[in-house]
């Protein structure tokens, strides 16, 4: 499937459930690696803007960079007000923005979709060997994050993309990406979900089922009982990390 269309129809639920990213981790960032309020950031694959609000709010110009045109105008909707915020309608590849424009590149909850090798190309040609910027949000792996990939894999239609998301397979290509030349800053961050967040956070992942599709009942009735034997006075509190990886690449 084409990565600019694997989104179209999840913008609402990406925007309503899909959690932000530390307040302490952006302190990181623009105490100890560069990000200031005079900033030209480039974040590429922004989705419905999560990262690059908290981008924006420090005072640094932000050129959010999606492909999906449902993503795209979420993010468009929800930052439009600021002076200092740009959509832009581009990828990894091939952002549209001019060479030298920016300072920093980041990208978050989206660095597996890319192609590495043209993606570090673009990130040269756009900053001329500046500060890149890959984040994640890491859930746990046992308890209850076993139990929703276990409802998700019987019921997801990308089981090739899923591979590419997996842990493992993200550290290898980002520690490809910066050639080891990176450094590490993370952040304990728990989410806490009620269950219409847990559903949507679900039903907001590229390969989960759609509304009117034949198995969309099936899989919300289980991700409602999961969360239900889960759930301690009406919400299940997620372990999680939020975590960067802060490169120059040239």
């Amino acid at each position: 499937m084409d990565n600019r269309t694997l989104f179209t129809g999840k913008a609402a639920d990406y925007a309503a459930a899909r959690p932000s990213y530390a307040p302490a981790l952006i302190d990181i960032l623009y105490a100890r690696h560069g990000f200031s309020p005079s900033s030209r950031i480039a974040d590429v694959g922004a989705g419905t803007g999560k990262f690059s609000e908290l981008l924006v709010k420090r005072g640094s110009t932000v050129y959010a960079v999606e492909p999906n045109d449902d993503m795209r105008a979420y993010c468009l909707r929800n930052l439009n007000a600021y002076p200092n915020f740009y959509a832009v309608a581009g990828d990894a590849a091939n952002t549209g923005l001019p060479a030298g424009s920016v300072d920093i590149v980041t990208t978050a909850q989206a660095f597996h979709w890319f192609d590495p090798v043209a993606f570090r190309v673009e990130c040269v040609r756009l900053t001329g060997g500046g500060t890149v910027a890959v984040v994640y949000n890491r859930h746990g792996e046992g308890g209850i994050y076993a139990e929703i990939s276990a409802i998700a894999a019987r019921y997801r239609s990308d089981r090739e993309e899923h591979r590419r998301s997996a842990r493992a397979a993200i550290d290898v290509r980002i520690e490809d990406f910066f050639d080891g030349r990176f450094v590490v800053a993370s952040v304990c961050y728990p989410i806490v979900e009620d269950e219409e967040t847990f559903l949507r956070h679900r039903l907001s992942s590229s390969g989960a089922p759609r509304e009117g599709e034949a198995c969309y009942q099936g899989f919300c009735a289980d991700m409602r009982d999961l969360f239900a034997r889960h759930a301690k006075s009406g919400s299940v509190t997620l372990e999680n990390d939020c975590v960067a990886w802060v490169g120059t690449v040239f």
